[in-house]
This record gives structure tokens, sequence and C-alpha cells, in this order.
């Protein structure tokens, strides 16, 4: 089970993703007189943090991304007051959100007034202390470092009204403002609190191992100054004078996540900012005011005008994908145009022109390499390896199925030779003949014995014919990219490949997420793109400077494909700003061979916050690929899942099959996992509250059986939603049956292992804790049906339920798998290190479990009996997030897969179907019926499949038919066969996308092909189109009966060639024959 990530009732805001203090994306300042009012903040600026006010209290100055300074007063509205750098007032700030170029333009977080010297003193998220003249302008930075050590996320800020002096926080001193997720998701507590004495100019550092010091604000008479630790959720004081100067202790617990403080005049009391931060989704936004002594004397709740919005910021997860997910190319001209990629293939990458100027090469998803021209269009030129031509890789998005059908990243032609070398993001460096095409020629996936790793960029030296290529890094793959750019891999290398040599060698290492090159047309030099560093990079060829390098240019913010134009000596570099608050403001950015920057062509109104990965110029037009990104609005955010689809986009289900929703009581959701009795009952499953419910049948539906702690029985338990309440009232999530003895098994994700029996009733507690570690987060869980040992997972020992975004963003290893023995009433750690343990499944057999990793995408065999008992294996290499995973009656397994696109939508909930030997028997597809929402279990029982999410308030089950249906004629035309279908019960009827199997009785020969399309004819009749077909010849004669069967389990590896001659089969006459092809194979039906 990967659990509900807190998805609950429609709380979440597009983007939210988590803690996200410090810098807000809202474009509104708020105040409340008599009623709520809204203050816009004017043009493209967003995000006020904090606020200051003038000693009239007429008018009040807040920060704004992009490094300004507004002025509000009711007469006049927001004013430029002042900017924090020089860069502050020029376009290239202009509408930045959060903290993108904060390290260009500023990021003031905290801001507080001298009110003697009226000072405004600023602290910039990333630059450091400022402070600003009462008549504004340019900001003076004061310090960026105490002690040699530079500031790495500044935060809250306040001036002591007696003495003048300045106290100020950092969040952080490890982590800068765009990596707070992973400051959060560590509970770090290297924030300090400062002091900066205007008198004597000195920075002192008053207080360290603070977790998430965000706000401060001294007392009204400058005895003490309260600092807030947003992790910790905890206020301490410091006291600054009195017998107890110096000196530090607790001031209150009793405000959730707290972030900036502020004192309310001489009162002696303070307002904070507060929210309920629940790893994903932060819930009740309030205000909650406090007296001297750490006594809470109001709290207002600000749900209604900001909904689960954080006060201070909603910060979305960057990431960079370079394997495109978008399904067109475009170019320009006079105007702006979409070149489609057919059929199911996207994401064009990069581009090779050819020799004429008026067409294009690239290359697209399933390894297949395109080319296009204005007449012809594209036409499929060539491809990575045989598999690129198989129905497994048709359809493939990202790097799904990439190790076995290529993905082709950078490409370039040698203009001499006309041969295409292909950079092949998994599979190495090959060539292409650029007339021939066909399939392409490996020439190398290592150097000097180290594997390629992640290859990206490409181009040919035109002046030698020598190829140069990047890898992107040599530790993580394409699939991890989101790893590498958080951790600032720079791993990359430069490589040179000499054709006439045959030899591969590395030129440069060290590099930052090298994502392209580009050789200069005299061939003197090469440019790196640093995708992770903002940089270019020039690699000397030759010259006096042969085999050195040197920084180009720091002026294109995360540089993609770089390609030259021409023999201009310029070059077409794409670029975007990648922030923590997401992709933003695509461009093409022109420079020269000095790493001048010409000209910058802003792509937003075309490619929204898309990321760009490639810019070329060919004739006047300009080629631009597209990476997208995946910031898509929805309720359900699943972050930092590089769990990409796995599989073809050809999930058959049954084309006579059910839907069914089986509602719940009301005020429960989430029916995560499911269990049968002996006798037949069920299914029982385990909701939010705590209860486990019985299903009781279609009048009384389900009914309470069984509940973990006493307080899920209350009414305070009706009201947990998700991992709310999880750790009072309780949250089972694994359960499994001991068929001998009748007892169910639960595993609780807070509270342990429990055991209820036959009757249900309240549960009881085996074991919180193994190996001397108490469980943290328990989900699977299975029952050996032959010794009754009980078999279960925990997701994580380090991160809890509720912070399953964490361990996910972390690619936390350290769940554990582990064996309770009724017998002996002890807890067995098999195996521990597993990284995402979500579900486990005992063989009908007992002689091994399986257990799902979801963050390795993949499903382990640990043997229990045998030669190799107490071993482990990988058994299924390759599944996107399996989550829960359980056996059927016949030895099979079913798995709940969830396919996850690059940022923060599950899609394609699928259910995997395996045999005892790992092999794939049945993928159907639960898009139809689910949508984009993450499933949690199949499990089939009696022929109905069952389905359970982590949201929904209703179990889903699906009916498999299987039937014999008569085909009552044949219509022969040269595009397709078309059968007329009789024989169906009302109601039923067959589907675009299933299979058939074509079947002779008397043989048993069979040909299983996919239904393209559908014509209803009357209720009980209709005729199905079988588009692959080429047919020629009479169709006289096929009036009969033939059997047409309607597969549960698609037929995967077709008969070809399959032949049938017409005396076999029933009612057709021998003397005639119909011809069908498909593909090259002829097959006589």
């Amino acid at each position: 089970m990967i659990y509900n990530l807190l998805l609950t009732k429609n709380t979440m805001t597009s983007f939210v993703f988590l803690i996200s203090l410090l810098l807000s994306l809202s474009s509104a300042v708020f105040s409340d007189d008599a009623s709520f009012q809204k203050l816009p903040i004017p043009g493209k600026r967003s995000g006020p943090e904090a606020f200051a006010f003038d000693t009239t209290g007429k008018a009040f100055f807040t920060g704004v991304s992009g490094g300004k300074i507004l002025k509000y007063t009711a007469d006049k509205g927001f004013e430029d007051f002042a900017e924090i750098t020089t860069t502050s007032n020029s376009s290239w700030c202009d509408g930045i959100a959060g903290t993108a170029l904060a390290g260009k333009c500023g990021r003031p977080a905290g801001i507080a007034f001298n009110p003697k010297t009226g000072d405004l003193y600023v602290a910039d998220a990333p630059l450091g202390l400022h402070v600003i003249p009462p008549a504004g302008g340019l900001a003076t930075k004061i310090a960026d470092s105490v002690d040699g050590t530079p500031f790495k996320f500044l935060d809250g800020l306040d001036v002591d009204p007696t003495t003048g002096v300045v106290y100020f926080t950092s969040f952080s001193s490890k982590f800068s403002p765009s990596e707070v997720l992973i400051a959060v998701g560590l509970k770090d507590a290297s924030g300090k609190l400062f002091k900066y004495d205007p008198a004597t100019k000195a920075v002192t550092v008053l207080m360290e191992g603070i977790s998430g010091g965000a706000g401060c604000a001294v007392s009204s008479d400058g005895s003490f100054v309260l600092v807030t630790e947003f992790i910790k959720s905890n206020i301490k004081k410091y006291w600054i004078t009195g017998p107890k100067a110096g000196s530090t202790e607790d001031f209150t617990s009793s405000v959730s996540n707290p972030d900036n403080i502020k004192r309310i005049g001489a009162t002696g009391n303070f307002w904070v900012a507060s929210v309920k931060n629940k790893v994903v989704v932060p819930t009740d936004p309030s205000a909650v005011k406090i007296d001297y002594s750490g006594k809470v004397l109001q709290t207002i709740s600000l749900k209604n005008e900001f909904g689960d919005t954080l006060l201070i910021m909603t910060l979305s997860i960057f990431l960079i994908s370079l394997l495109s997910l978008s399904s067109a190319v475009f170019s320009d001209d006079a105007s702006f145009q979409k070149l489609p990629v057919p059929g199911k293939r996207s994401g064009p990458e990069a581009f090779a022109i050819d020799s004429t100027g008026k067409g294009f090469f690239t290359g697209v998803s399933g390894g297949k390499i395109l080319s296009y021209t204005p007449g012809k269009g594209y036409i499929e030129f060539a491809y990575m390896t045989e598999s690129s031509k198989s129905q497994w890789c048709d359809g493939a998005l990202g790097t799904a199925n990439a190790g076995k059908c290529g993905r082709p990243a950078g490409l370039a032609f040698n203009d001499i030779t006309r041969e295409l070398y292909v950079a092949d993001a998994v599979l190495g460096l090959h060539v292409v003949h650029a007339v021939f095409g066909s399939m392409a020629k490996k020439i190398a996936d290592s150097v000097d014995g180290k594997p390629f790793v992640f290859l990206d960029g490409l181009d040919v030296d035109n002046t030698t014919g020598v190829v140069y290529f990047t890898s992107f890094s040599s530790k993580f793959s394409a699939g991890d990219v989101l790893k590498a750019v958080a951790s600032k891999d720079a791993t990359g290398k430069l490589f040179k490949y000499d054709p006439s040599k045959k030899k591969v060698t590395v030129l440069l290492e060290g590099l930052s997420g090298s994502a392209g090159c580009a050789v200069s047309s005299d061939g003197s030099f090469v440019l790196v793109g640093q995708f992770t560093k903002s940089n270019i990079k020039r690699y000397w060829i030759k010259g006096p400077k042969a085999g050195s390098s040197e920084d180009f240019t720091n002026a294109v913010s995360n540089p993609d494909n770089i390609k030259r134009i021409g023999s201009t000596g310029n070059f077409w570099v794409a670029s975007v700003v990648n922030t923590a608050t997401g992709i933003t403001n695509p461009s093409a950015v022109k420079v020269n061979s000095d790493g001048k920057v010409l000209q910058t062509i802003s792509l937003k109104d075309k490619f929204g916050d898309t990321l760009v990965s490639e810019v070329n110029e060919s004739q006047g037009k300009l080629y631009i690929g597209t990476l997208f990104v995946g910031m898509l609005e929805t309720h359900r955010v699943f972050i930092l899942s590089f769990l990409l689809n796995l599989f073809s986009s050809h999930s058959f289900v049954s084309a006579l099959q059910t839907f069914q929703k089986i509602p719940l009581p009301p005020g429960v959701s989430g029916p995560e996992a499911f269990a049968f009795d002996s006798h037949g009952g069920g299914p029982y499953t385990g909701v939010s509250g705590g209860k486990i419910l019985k299903y009781q049948g279609s009048e009384l539906g389900f009914t309470e059986f069984a509940y973990i702690t006493p307080l899920a029985n209350k009414s305070l338990c009706d009201k947990a939603v998700g991992t709310f309440l999880g750790n009072i009232c309780g949250r089972p999530v694994g359960l499994a049956f001991n068929e001998i003895t009748g007892d169910l098994y639960i595993a609780d994700a807070f509270l342990g292992l429990y055991v209820v029996s036959g009757r249900g009733g309240q549960a009881k507690r085996l074991a919180d804790s193994a190996g001397g570690s108490p469980f943290k987060f328990l989900d699977g869980l299975d029952v050996d049906p032959v010794t009754g040992s009980v078999y279960f997972t925990s997701f994580s020992t380090r991160f809890g339920p509720s912070q399953l975004v964490l361990a996910v963003a972390v690619n936390d290893a350290t769940g554990r798998f582990f064996r309770y023995d009724p017998k002996t009433k002890s807890v067995t750690v098999l195996l521990s290190g597993l990284s995402g343990s979500a579900g486990c499944a005992v063989s009908s057999d007992g002689e091994f479990v399986l257990v799902g990793e979801f963050l390795r995408n993949r499903i382990l065999r640990y043997w229990i009996k045998g030669p190799k008992a107490n071993t482990w294996e990988i058994f299924v290499p390759s599944i996107p997030g399996p989550d829960n995973i359980r056996r059927t009656d016949g030895g099979d397994i079913w798995i709940a897969s969830n396919s996850v696109k690059l940022i923060v939508l599950p899609t394609k909930p699928s259910a995997v179907k395996i045999n005892a030997g790992g092999e794939i028997i049945r993928l159907m597809s639960l898009g139809e019926y689910y949508g984009d929402t993450l499933v949690s279990e199949v499990n089939e029982y009696k022929s109905v499949v069952y389905v359970g999410t982590l949201t929904t308030n209703f179990v889903g089950n699906i009916f498999k038919k299987n039937m014999t249906i008569r085909v009552s004629s044949l219509h022969n035309s040269s595009a397709s066969l078309r059968l007329d279908v009789v024989g169906l019960s009302e109601g039923e009827g067959v589907s675009a996308g299933a299979m058939i199997l074509l079947k002779q009785p008397s043989t048993g020969l069979s040909l299983a092909k996919e239904i393209a399309e559908m014509e209803r004819t009357t209720a009980r009749k209709k005729t199905v189109v079988i588009e692959t077909f080429l047919c020629n010849g009479s169709s006289e004669g096929w009036n009969h009966r033939r059997e047409l069967s309607v597969l549960s389990t698609p037929i995967t590896e077709l008969p070809i060639p399959l032949k049938i001659s017409g005396s076999d089969v029933e009612g057709l006459e021998t003397s005639t024959r119909v011809t069908c092809v498909y593909h090259k194979h002829n097959q006589s039906i």
C-alpha cells in the first residue's frame, strides 16, 4: 500500500507539496477590518512573505518575488519602495515566483523597521542581511556570513524597539530555500538565531540547533526574543536581559508548525502564523494569539479565506526530466506551427537537420527515429533495437521500457559520410546510415570498463568527423534524474569518439548535469551545458589551450541542448528557470562565441511552463523540442515519483466484464486491502478511523466487524480521513486470515501488528517493534496457508505514514520484512534495507514470499523452504510502483500497480497478474473506472476481482466473463476484417481494445487479435472490425457458425504463421479461401 498522502476530501490545493513555509506564491496581501479584503499585488510580482509598518501606522511594507520591497498606502496602493540588488529592477526578475532566480534577484523574507532611525532591515533568504534607508532605493548588504560560515537560508527578522539591535534567524545552515522539502524531511536542526548590533556592526550567533527557525519577535520591553521552530512545532524564548540573559527555554508547544511571529504593539502579546503540516497538504491555516507566558489567547481559523493553503508559501517540487513526454515537434517561421508526432510515440528530444535543410530527424519514445519532410510528414526511419518495432514499445512514454526499446536522446549527422550518430540515454552510442536507416548499430556502451549510465547530448565535428557526447550522470539513470539534480550530482562526463580509431575517450569529468554539447563551426572547441549548475563550459579541441577547459558563460539558466547556428559562430541554447516552485520561463537563448547573450526569446506564451529541451535553427526556422514536466492541476498529488510507465498503453481487459461499486458506510473511506474468511465470507476491509468492515451482501452492505483501539468506536474517530488521527484510532492497511484458526491478522500502519478472532470485536496487539526498533510504518501482510506464520512489511523504519512523501523524496531504503510465529509469539526481521516495501504474498505451497519494493519498481522473492531457504532474489525486475500483492486460489498473483508520470499525477492505475514463474499473464487497465486515482490492492475471489484504493468511499469489483459467441458473417475488404457477432446477452458487448481469439474447433489452432472498433447493429448483434488484417479474395461461403472467444487473458505471442484449410471449418466450402496478410506472414483462414 502506498499511503493516501493525506488526500483528504477535496482539501488539497493544486500543487501544494507540503511544508512550504517561507515565500508565498499567492498574489494578494490580505487585511481584515470588518470584512475580508484582498489587496492585489501589482504586475507579475507575487508572494507577500512578511510585513513591516512605518511609525505612522498608515503604511505597510512587504517583500515580494524578484527582490522587490513594496510600500502600500490606502490612497496610492502598492508602490515600488526598494530592491535587494540592481538586478531586481530588470525584466529578468519580473514575474519570478518563489525562490526562482533568488540568487540573482534576491528574495526578501523577514523585514522590520528600526522605529528610531527609520531604517528597514531585511533578511533576504539567499543573499543575507540588508538595510534600506528611510527613502528606499537599493538595499545595502550588511552581512552574508558569520564566523566565516555563509548564511544558507535566512528567514525571520525583528528589531528590538528599545536598543535597535536586529535579531534574525536561519531556517537551516545546511539546506537552501529551494531544498526546504529535504530539510523538513530530514528534520534538519541546523537553524540559528543571530544578533546584529548596528553600533559595533558585528553579527553574533546566539542559538544553534534550531529545527526550522522560521520567525522571531522581540518582546515590547526588549527582555527576550521568541524564535519559532516550524519543524518541531515549538517556540523557544531567548533571554536578552535580566538574570536569565543569554539562556534559552521552551516557551510553548501549543502552536502547530509556527511560522512568522509578530508582537502586538506594547500589549505583550504576539500573533503567530500556524498550519497543521501533514507532509503533503497543510491543513487548517490559522492565526494564533499568545501572551507573554505562552498561553493561547485566541485562535482564528483562516480556512474559509485561504482553504488549506499555507499562509506563507505553497511549494511545488522542482523536476528536471531529460526525456520528453510531450507529443509534438514545433517549427516557427512567420507563425507558430505544431507538427504532431504520429501514433502513440512521444517526446521529440533533439533534432538533426538533413543535408537539404528542409527536413529533420528526431528520436522519440520507444526507441524510434523519425524523419520529417514538409511534403511527406513523418516517416519511421530507424530504430534502436529489434524490440523497438514491437507493440510492447509502441506508446511507451519517457524512459518507459527504455532498457528494451531504447530512448534516443542526442543525435547529429556526419555531413561527409551521411551517418547519423545517436546517444541513446540508456543503451549507449549508436550509428545509423542516413540513406538506408533500419536498425542502429551499437558503437559503445561503456568506456574504460565503466558502463554508460545516462547519456544525453551529442554533436559531430564536421571538420574531422569526431563525435562528442555527454553523460548527464555516471551515478543516476535517466529514471533517477530528479535524484541527480536534487543531490547536485557532479558525475557527468564529456566523451570523444574517433571513428578512424573506433575509440571512446573521456575528456571531462565532474560535470553537474551535462545535458547538451555543441562543437564550434571551426572545430576549435566544444561547449558543454551543465543543467544543474546553470553553467556552460568550453573544452578546447585545438590551439594553445587544447585539452583544457574553462567556464564559457553563467548567463543561461539551466541550459539543456546546445546547437550551433551554421557557420555564424553563434549557438542556440534551450533554457528554463528550474526552481523549487517548478519549471518556469522556457526560452531560447542565442549566445556568440564569447558567451555573450545576443538574444532571448521567451517561449512561455507557446509552451507555458513546460521544459524545452532543444532549439535548432535551419533556413529561418526554429525547431523546438519540449519536455513535458507534468505540473497538472489535480487533487491527488504524488510527488517525486519516477516510476515511469513500463507497459505499453494497450492494457487489454476482457470485453465482457462489468464494473460495480459497493458503497462503504457514510463517513469512512480508503478500503486499502481485503481478506476472505474460510467460510467464503467477505470481503473484509480496513478503513479510516481504525475499523475493520465485513461485507454482508447487497442488502446489509458493509457492517462493522472489528476495531483497532477502543477509541475507534468513538465519535472522535468518525472524523478520521487518510492518516488523520491514525496514531489514536489506528489505520489498518494489511490483513489476512489464518484459514485454520479463523483469526484475522492486521498490519496497522501506525500501531503495529494485531489479531482479532473470527468473532470480531477489539483487536489485540501482538507487536509494536522488532529487532529493538519500533515499527514506524507497517504496510502489507499475508499468512502462510501451510504453517500459519504471518509475514508483513514496513514501508519505512524512518518515516511514518504521514511522512510518506518524505520517504519517497529521499529514496528511503529503511523498509523491512518480518515474520511472526504464532507458536513462539516472536517477530523476526528477515530482510532490511528495502525501498518502500508495500505488499507481500506467500505462495500457495508456502515455498516463498513475494515482497514488493514500490520505490525500486520491482518484486523480490524470499525463499522460506528448500535449498535456497532464507535467501532472496529479484522475481519481477520491472513493474511500476507495486503496491499490495495477492495470490489467487489457482496460485497466480495479482499486483496493484500505479504508473506515475514525472511529477505529480498518478496515471494508469492497473492490475497486473503474474504466474508462479513471474511472467505477466494479464494486464488490466483500471483507468476507465478509477481515472488517475492510485489503487492499493487487487484481490480475486471466486472469479470476482476486488479493487482497493486509498481515498474512495466504495469498493470496486469487476466480474470477468469468458464466453463463446457466434460469428454470423464475415465482410471482406482490403483494409480490415469485419465480423458480425451475434449471441450476446442483453447489455453485453464487444468493445474496442479487447482481445478476441479466432479458433478452429477441430485442430485448436487459433489467432489472437485486438478489436480496433465496433459498430452496434442490434441489441444483441455487433460488427467488430480488426484493422490490422489485410484481406483479399471472396467472402462467399462464410455465412457459417464459427467460434469467437472473448479472452480475459490476452494472448501476447501470436501463433504465426497460422494455416487452416477450408475443409477444417464447419460449413465452409473447401473451394472458398480468404487469405489475410498480417505483417509479413500469410495466414489462410
